[in-house]
């Protein structure tokens, strides 16, 4: 290889390893922009990303759920890995979902790790939903480590108490109506018996004919 060529290969690698260049192969990598515009993290998620504690737009919330991890702390609060494991378990904990599952333990849709959410069809388990991404976006390395399978968990029970309750609703209103149903699912299978007899009645009087 020749001295040109080989200025070439060196300008291209270094037009390739820029600053600029890695700042565009992240953003490409990065799902966080369509995260934030689908609700899987808080819209405010982007500005806070500077900050060392996590928090989102409803205050009120992110105190309540400090305030329970602050209680309930203990040694591994002060070793480098643990705290984080601690945190997010903790953080998981406050939430309700698991304990109320397990409490109706014959009835459940879903149960464990093993699905991924809507939003849009599961409103009421924005914030368990919420906690589980911003887990992940912080904890991109720690968390190929099942440092957030707790709030997974609890997201998963949400989502299945949701799945139960409509379900019920829905049997209720099935119940209510039940007679009715079947009533005019009869009278629709005569009304098509009908048709189909006058039809074949029709067809053999064209053949006699």
């Amino acid at each position: 290889m020749d001295a040109g060529s080989d200025e070439a290969v060196q300008k291209k690698m270094q037009e390739f390893l820029s600053k600029d260049a890695m700042e565009e192969l992240r953003n490409i990598g990065d799902r966080t922009e369509s995260r934030v515009r689908h609700g899987l993290l808080p819209r405010d998620y982007q500005q806070q990303q500077h900050q060392k504690d996590y928090q989102t737009a409803n205050v009120t919330h992110e105190e309540e759920v400090n305030s329970y991890i602050q209680q309930r702390r203990t040694w591994r609060e002060s070793v480098l890995l643990l705290r984080d494991f601690e945190y997010w378990r903790l953080r998981a904990e406050y939430y309700p979902y698991v304990r109320r599952g397990d409490e109706q333990n014959d009835n459940f849709f879903i149960r464990g790790i093993a699905c991924h959410p809507r939003l849009s069809d599961y409103p009421m388990c924005r914030k368990p939903i919420q906690d589980y991404f911003v887990c992940r976006d912080k904890n991109k390395i720690l968390q190929l480590f099942n440092l957030c399978a707790p709030m997974k968990e609890q997201f998963c029970a949400c989502i299945n108490e949701v799945f139960v309750k409509n379900h019920e609703r829905g049997d209720k209103k099935f119940n209510a109506q039940r007679n009715e149903y079947f009533e005019e699912q009869r009278n629709r299978r005569l009304s098509k018996m009908m048709a189909h007899v006058e039809d074949s009645m029709e067809k053999r009087k064209k053949l006699q004919d």
